[in-house]
């Protein structure tokens, strides 16, 4: 049985070198997906509507005001 023996410095430099192929290689996988992209710019709302027509909306907002908070739960919501 052979042992390997690494310096700090040479983990780190294969950790960071296989971190960053992990992640090259995510990113590369993502980038290939044949779905549609969406530019909010591009269109108007009565085709944002139409588009949404079926779907499920999602609305994400910050939660650090109750104020907002509020007028998003007892007014938006309803």
């Amino acid at each position: 049985m052979m042992h390997l023996h690494l310096s700090r410095r040479r983990f780190l430099w294969l950790s960071l070198a296989t971190g960053t192929a992990a992640l090259t290689a995510n990113c590369a996988a993502q980038s290939s997906d044949p779905s549609p992209s969406f530019d909010p710019k591009a269109v108007t709302w009565d085709e944002v509507v139409r588009l949404a027509q079926g779907t499920t909306v999602n609305w994400a907002m910050w939660g650090g005001s109750d104020k907002i908070n509020g007028y998003a739960d007892q007014w938006v919501a309803e």
